[in-house]
């Protein structure tokens, strides 16, 4: 799963990508990256640095699948919620249902008075013969690409909400995909 996020609010620069893979033995593993420094204050650590925030995996255990996810969007309201870990621990139990109604309570409503909350988050869940992508975010626009292994192509998934609706309401969208192991 690869996903790019336009976390920007529509200014030029300002989006990330990041990815979930899988492999044969059902280990997942999730990247992100930095950022870069452009547009930062000297000193500031954004999400990919900190644990549970920019990318977080959970392995398959007692009858739950294995998870990937990756964020995006602003660092310091990912890394307040926590967004990786706690995405990651709702779609283990869950899967991809209620994704918007998560994103809706645990991200905007921990953040509740602060202006224009952008966030986003992508998972994939690996389940037995079955992966589910999924994407959920707060921003104008997310885009991502799943793949399993028999696809001849990446099938895509995207979001996009109204201006008004950027940084106060929740855009998303699951794939269900066939994995051969």
């Amino acid at each position: 799963v690869g996903g790019h996020c336009g976390a920007g609010g529509g200014r030029a620069g300002l989006d990330t990508v990041g990815a979930g893979a899988s492999d044969s033995a059902g280990q997942v593993s999730a990247a992100g990256p930095s950022g870069g420094i452009a547009l930062k204050r000297a000193g500031r650590v954004g999400q990919a640095a900190v644990y549970g925030a920019g990318c977080f995996i959970l392995d398959p255990s007692q009858n739950r699948p294995a998870v990937a996810a990756c964020t995006t969007g602003t660092g310091e309201h990912i890394i307040r919620t926590d967004l990786a870990r706690a995405a990651a621990r709702h779609a283990q139990e869950h899967g991809t249902r209620g994704l918007e109604k998560f994103l809706a309570a645990d991200f905007l409503g921990q953040l509740a008075g602060v202006p224009e909350c952008i966030g986003g988050v992508m998972l994939a869940i690996l389940d037995g013969d079955r992966i589910d992508c999924a994407l959920a975010h707060t921003g104008p626009s997310m885009v991502a690409a799943c793949m399993g292994p028999a696809d001849p192509r990446p099938r895509i998934l995207e979001a996009a909400q109204a201006e008004e609706a950027i940084g106060r309401a929740v855009a998303a969208a699951a794939a269900g995909l066939r994995a051969q192991r």
